[in-house]
């Protein structure tokens, strides 16, 4: 597999730190490339390659230092915006643009990043900035009346069609930059720029497929799905000026006087407003907001449980509301943590480990989930396969799990996300319930000021099905015999989660991964000496203490939704989109342990600029379309490079329907409940009732209406659109809207070995020992970078994150 840092840099805009980003890679793989052979003279010995990778991280870390921060950071936007009130007042007024959603959604540095948001965001910044130079300021509070909205949307500036942020560095700074850089570090100019040409050429071809794709197929939905009616799109109208009625601004003490400053209008300035205030407040940070007023989203876990005659849900763990703005930046994770996990294991030495790790997870019958934000894990209930339910702390703590420096890790988000709200936090006993489990869902409720909380849910397994769970079994459900080691091993992997109260800035996204490449260094510089010595049980060691790879892939997913746009500049978000990517272990059907990796999209909902109703209809359905081919696209690129029958694409919407156009298949236009059975046989009952789900709440289903072979089989996956704003998603058979990947490889999520390695390691454990050198060659770049594929850390790589 490419590193997951690389499928992020083609997403970038050309730029001397994405080329630098490339030149680490290209310097990792020299190593034990050049050191198959004896030196000649073209060629490094290992030594000098060493030497190599060391100076590439050394430019890396002066790159990453020099890259511009205004795009993300309130201190950085200062040296630009200027050092009083109202320059600061004039770049606020002139830079960002004024959009319509209700509440607190991007905050300060979320306007920074995508250079839009409401009045209330918008005042966020300014009061920001104010107060980091100084000043004393409040916030100001209006209602403005019907008539004054209007007036307001004629007048503000409207966002460029190119987008609203400025380009960061000219081709010309580039240039320059890799000459510099090349100079002081002893690098190769001319690799570096090879490398930079090669990036932008591929991020090119990416846009253009994706471009193309989307154009067809927005094409094709339209054809299918007329517009709302006109007193729909009066209704959304109406709704959008109640929205805007609510108007806020920054005043500035100026010796004994208040002044206003309002950057709604482009001819605005310092101490006019549009209305006087009817509040004001004191405001340092969203946490002196009312709740009521901001963007949240609660993170349940929600596990099933047949008991006492009949199907019960029972929460595991709650979160606090979170507020994008505020954990920026921060890994947000869940995982599980086996109870009874034995200490110490060491598949390695087994005769056969895949039959052992087998035994091992059919034997687990307590977990714990556990949610990381940042450096801090929140547990609250453990549960086990009959359902009963105890505290997490203390069946850890019982089971050796949490004592010494991984105990002391945990904590329950009281410092500085609030305290868990779950009820269940508060029992002291644990339940007498006898059942058994039949399905666990992340359940995402998302808090939308002014509206009622709506709740998104992803499933983590499911041994019932939406079909049967419909029929309401009357006695106990059987299962198939392979389930109980199927939801044993969906729970050794892991689900990331990116929440956006903003379009990430390129330049915060470049910024991100490096710094996370920076923080794998001396991880990376110790695999590789380890490679060099050919000491293949110190690389083993090694990569069992791998770090927690960064969600970059997600970033970059982030940044395709709007750099592969037609017109960036059309959309923006007015509330919180999330992105994931799921790790799950699963049991291939010829018994091999296989990986899969899922992208999903929980939410894309977006806001559009037009000021028609049918055209803004027809934007949210393309921007769902191109979310649902850029989930397809990063998968593509990641599985790049690799042998033929090791990546499989699974089912994706997008790609299924650039499949289906071959094959004869008719996508079908399905409104009504009674026309879901039309689709034909390819549609199971599972998947019948997830669609007759969606068009109870007023979706739309577009299917095939026939079975669309691709390698591997033939998946099922159709487009959902809402008939009331257009929003677009494809949605796949496990509910997720997103595109998945199969490896077909052996995997260790409990060692966290690259895939590669490991599945040498036990294919042909005698040429591993005997030539690991040579065998971390031949797997690539994956296991040098510690970038490793293998996400889902496991039980192991869960409690080493903790200590």
């Amino acid at each position: 597999m490419k590193s997951r840092w690389h499928c992020l840099a083609v997403q970038l805009d050309a730029g001397l730190l994405s080329a630098v980003l490339v030149l680490v890679q290209a310097s990792l793989v020299a190593p034990p490339v050049l050191a198959q052979a004896s030196p000649g003279a073209n060629q490094l010995t290992p030594e000098q390659a060493l030497d190599q990778v060391n100076r590439a991280f050394d430019a890396l870390e002066a790159a990453y230092k020099e890259t511009p921060r205004d795009s993300f950071d309130p201190e950085a936007a200062l040296d630009i915006a200027g050092l009083d009130a109202k320059e600061v007042f004039r770049w606020v007024r002139d830079t960002t643009y004024y959009v319509p959603y209700r509440g607190a959604l991007r905050g300060a540095v979320g306007v920074l990043m995508d250079r839009t948001g409401n009045s209330l965001d918008r005042a966020l910044l300014l009061n920001k900035l104010l107060q980091l130079l100084g000043y004393q300021t409040r916030l100001a509070r209006a209602t403005l009346s019907e008539a004054q909205v209007e007036d307001l949307l004629a007048r503000v500036r409207p966002i460029p069609p190119e987008g609203p942020m400025p380009t960061v560095q000219t081709a010309e700074d580039t240039r320059k930059g890799i000459e510099r850089y090349a100079k002081q570090y002893g690098l190769d100019a001319n690799t570096l720029t090879a490398q930079l040409e090669k990036m932008t050429q591929e991020r090119e071809r990416l846009r253009k497929t994706v471009e193309q794709r989307v154009t067809e197929q927005t094409a094709f939905l339209l054809d299918k799905i007329d517009p709302p009616s006109e007193s729909v799109l009066a209704e959304q109208r109406a709704k959008r000026i109640a929205i805007l009625q609510d108007h806020w601004w920054v005043q500035y003490q100026d010796g004994a006087n208040w002044v206003s400053l309002d950057p709604t209008l482009p001819v605005a300035e310092p101490g006019q407003s549009l209305v006087e205030p009817s509040e004001t407040r004191f405001v340092a940070s969203l946490n002196n907001l009312d709740e009521t007023l901001l963007h949240s989203v609660r993170i349940k876990v929600v596990l099933e449980c047949w008991y006492d005659g009949g199907l019960h849900e029972e929460t595991l763990l709650e979160s606090a509301p979170l507020h994008p703005s505020e954990i920026l930046g921060q890994p947000l994770t869940l995982q599980h943590i086996p109870v009874n996990w034995p200490p110490n294991l060491d598949l390695t030495a087994a005769d056969n480990p895949q039959d052992l790790l087998k035994s091992i997870v059919l034997a687990q019958d307590a977990w714990a989930p556990a949610l990381r934000i940042g450096s801090k894990t929140a547990l609250d209930r453990s549960w086990t396969q009959d359902c009963h339910f105890d505290d997490a702390s203390r069946t850890l703590n019982a089971a050796g799990k949490l004592g010494g420096a991984v105990g002391n890790k945990l904590g329950k988000f009281e410092d500085e996300l609030g305290s868990l709200d779950s009820e269940s936090a508060k029992a002291e006993t644990a339940s007498e319930t006898s059942g058994h489990v039949s399905a666990e869902w992340i359940d995402y409720e998302l808090g939308v000021p002014g509206e009622a909380p709506k709740t998104i849910r992803r499933q983590v397994f499911d041994l019932l099905g939406p079909a049967a769970r419909q029929a309401r079994p009357g006695a106990p459900p059987t299962f198939a015999p392979d389930a109980d080691l199927a939801w044993r091993l969906a729970l050794l992997g892991q689900t990331e989660i990116v929440l956006l109260g903003a379009q990430p800035s390129t330049g915060y996204a470049g910024h991100a991964v490096a710094q996370g490449l920076i923080d794998q260094r001396s991880y990376v510089m110790g695999l590789l000496r380890a490679l060099v010595a050919n000491d293949a049980r110190a690389v083993v060691d090694q990569m069992k203490d791998a770090p927690a790879a960064p969600a970059d892939d997600l970033l970059g997913l982030a940044i395709a939704r709007r750099s592969w746009s037609a017109a960036p500049g059309s959309v923006f978000l007015g509330e919180v989109n999330i992105l994931s990517r799921h790790t799950q272990v699963q049991a291939a059907k010829d018994g091999k342990l296989s990986l899969l990796r899922a992208y999903d999209i929980v939410s894309n909902e977006v806001e559009t600029a037009s000021k028609d109703g049918a055209a803004a209809f027809s934007e949210r359905i393309r921007q769902g379309v191109l979310d649902t081919n850029a989930e397809a696209m990063l998968g593509a690129v990641g599985c790049a490079g690799d042998s033929p029958g090791v990546c499989l694409g699974g089912a994706n919407a997008a790609e299924l329907q650039l499949m289906s156009k071959g094959q004869g298949v008719i996508w079908q236009f399905v409104r009504k409940l009674a026309d879901v059975a039309r689709l034909g046989p390819a549609v199971s009952p599972d998947d019948s009732a997830r669609m007759a789900g969606a068009i109870e709440k007023d979706y739309a289903i577009v299917a095939p209406g026939g079975p669309v072979a691709v390698a591997g089989g033939k998946p099922i996956a159709w487009w959902r659109v809402s008939l009331a704003t257009g929003s677009t998603l494809g949605v796949n058979a496990r509910g997720w809207g997103g595109a998945m990947l199969e490896e077909l490889i052996i995997m260790s999520t409990l060692l966290n070995l690259d895939a590669c390695l490991y599945s040498t390691l036990f294919s042909k454990p005698g040429e591993f020992w005997n030539n690991g050198y040579h065998t971390a060659a031949k797997c690539g770049i994956a296991a040098l970078s510690g970038a490793i594929s293998v996400a889902a850390a496991g039980p192991s790589g869960m409690l080493a994150a903790l200590a």
